[in-house]
């Protein structure tokens, strides 16, 4: 047997202990108004309850309250930014071991702000402004989460903007100004160069596919949401017309990390029914068109804004009255089901777009051992490092076609023949693996290839059957084996002596052990001799008891036998007696 480690693991243990202490999933809901500005905070947990984080709700403002207007976190989760809408400006968070928000940078202050993105590669943070100055300002962000404004800004000045979005390989910029959405193409200094908006009347929010491939968009005037592909230089075209969402003032809407479905709140109880208030669902086509799937009530409340959970089996929302929080369980077919009650907010609050602290990939670690069978082996993933709280998750890939998922990490695999395998573990935490997934504002997962882990198995030969035939030595006896690949058999003869019994083992009798239990211990009675054989079927190599120039001696024997590939993997040894009576 051969294991070759295919990818390195890294030594990451304390960089979990302090990004990810406070729990893999955790939940931030910003709180606009009174009783200030402050947002509320939550770790997930498996079964999707909510459990409030020491300190939660944390203070980011400013007195009088500056107007909160949303909240974005750089990939590794160790640093935010919150803006404001009353003058408040941009203020740099820090993220502590804990989960708690601490301020720590205020910057540019007269600002009237709306929503904020970090770019991907956390490197850059840009805010659409309105008021007294306008455009899209940018700002530099280093590892400690300062801000700086990045010369140039803002762009497209003397235009408002309000909510923007990044796509996720940072090329392009969405800013939502009075009717329209304006693309701009990102340089890698992080500058801005605005393109032709695309007009859409009443335009509130947008919302972007983890893929980058499409954005979404609802109208506040004609109470729509529509689908647009993000077309190679950045352009948008509307895939398919608009989609009712609600017959006054549309709600807000999260997008299922897969891109397939769309959840939108109907928190007037429109759509279902006079005063049914309900989540809405869409279902995206390949194109980004959307079609109704149908909705799905929220008893007597009424939902506001809505966040899927990192691993997508949960969408949270709370009422736009009473501070509730509500979960669904993302069911079949991606409807919500299994309302149930998690968590409050300040009723005198109004919530902005809720936001996960991005999770960390996990860094995978196993260990094979060959089983019962030339071609079982039990793998043990229980070394790999998942963030603490997370819902741990492992995905294995044996080479051979088959593919297993768990929530445990140790497995058993039969192959379907003997070979060489490169048995792939990936190790997640709340669905979080190796892949990047950013949702235009914020990152959701920061996966990572030591997520991965792949070693490659080479299944020892394994010899069968091996039979003396016949097992009273004649001129006409054969050695006759089989193997389960092709392999070089090594024989000797042993012969048996008398022993005793210490521990486990059949030891020669000394002084000391003299009254253990009698045993039979095989002594080696003859050089080696090989044979080549192949896989499949009966190997035959004639035996008369010589080995060598030397005949054995009359007596009880027995062979003793193990194949060797040629990759030097070796299997497990087979014995055979046999008796020379001559």
């Amino acid at each position: 047997m051969k294991q070759r480690f295919s990818v390195a693991v890294l030594a990451l243990a304390a960089f979990f202990a302090i990004a990810t202490s406070a729990g893999a999933a955790s939940l931030y809901a910003p709180l606009y108004s009174a009783p200030g500005d402050k947002v509320s905070a939550w770790n997930a947990g498996a079964d999707g309850s909510l459990t409030e984080l020491s300190g939660s709700p944390f203070d980011i403002g400013q007195a009088p309250a500056a107007g909160l207007s949303g909240l974005a976190f750089s990939p590794d989760g160790t640093r935010a930014v919150a803006t404001f809408s009353f003058s408040g400006g941009i203020r740099a968070i820090t993220v502590n071991a804990t989960g708690s928000l601490v301020p720590a940078q205020n910057v540019a202050g007269s600002l009237n702000g709306g929503a904020a993105a970090i770019a991907p590669n956390a490197k850059f943070v840009y805010q659409g402004v309105f008021g007294a100055l306008k455009g899209v300002m940018a700002y530099t962000i280093n590892a400690s989460g300062q801000l700086a404004a990045l010369p140039g800004s803002p762009y497209s000045s003397g235009t408002s903007f309000e909510d923007v979005l990044i796509t996720p390989d940072g090329k392009f910029l969405y800013a939502v100004q009075s009717g329209a959405i304006r693309p701009f193409a990102i340089a890698a200094d992080g500058s801005l160069t605005p393109g032709v908006p695309y007009a859409f009347s009443g335009v509130d929010t947008i919302r972007m596919a983890p893929s980058g491939k499409h954005l979404f968009a609802t109208s506040f005037t004609d109470n729509t949401v529509a689908g647009f592909v993000i077309k190679a230089d950045g352009n948008l075209e509307i895939a398919g017309p608009p989609v009712p969402a609600g017959s006054t003032s549309v709600g807000r809407y999260a997008l299922s990390h897969d891109g397939s479905r769309l959840y939108l709140s109907d928190y007037n109880g429109d759509t279902l029914g006079s005063n049914i208030y309900a989540v809405l669902v869409y279902a995206v086509a390949a194109d980004g068109s959307l079609s109704f799937m149908g909705g799905v009530p929220t008893a007597s409340e009424r939902p506001r804004d809505l966040a899927l959970s990192p691993d997508g089996r949960y969408l949270y929302g709370a009422d736009l009255s009473s501070g509730n929080v509500f979960a669904f369980t993302i069911g079949a077919n991606g409807m919500p089901e299994a309302f149930r009650m998690v968590g409050s907010i300040p009723s005198t609050s109004t919530p902005l777009p809720w936001v996960f602290r991005p999770v960390q990939a996990s860094t995978a670690a196993f260990a094979a051992k060959p089983g019962s069978s030339s071609l079982t082996y039990s793998f043990d993933g229980a070394q790999s490092l998942i963030p603490a709280g997370a819902l741990p998750g492992y995905a294995w890939s044996f080479g051979d076609g088959a593919t297993e998922s768990a929530a445990t990490p140790t497995t058993v695999h039969t192959f379907p023949r003997a070979g060489v395998y490169d048995v792939t573990l990936t190790a997640s935490g709340d669905g979080c693996s190796t892949a990047f997934v950013y949702d235009g504002r914020s990152t959701i997962c920061n996966g990572a290839p030591t997520a991965a882990k792949t070693v490659r198995i080479d299944t020892p030969p394994w010899i069968t059957s091996l039979k003396v035939s016949p097992s009273k030595i004649t001129s006409k006896t054969n050695i006759k084996f089989k193997l389960t690949e092709k392999a070089s058999v090594s024989f000797y003869a042993q012969k048996p002596l008398p022993g005793r019994t210490v521990g486990t083992s059949c030891k020669k009798q000394t002084s000391k052990n003299k009254k253990a239990k009698k045993c039979t211990r095989w002594v080696r009675a003859s050089k080696t001799f090989r044979k080549n054989g192949k896989a499949g079927r009966t190997n035959s190599v004639k035996f008369t008891g010589k080995v060598g120039k030397k005949q054995l001696a009359k007596g009880s024997y027995r062979l003793y036998a193990v194949a060797t590939d040629s990759a030097k993997g070796k299997g497990p040894a087979r014995t055979a007696k046999f008796r020379i009576t001559k």
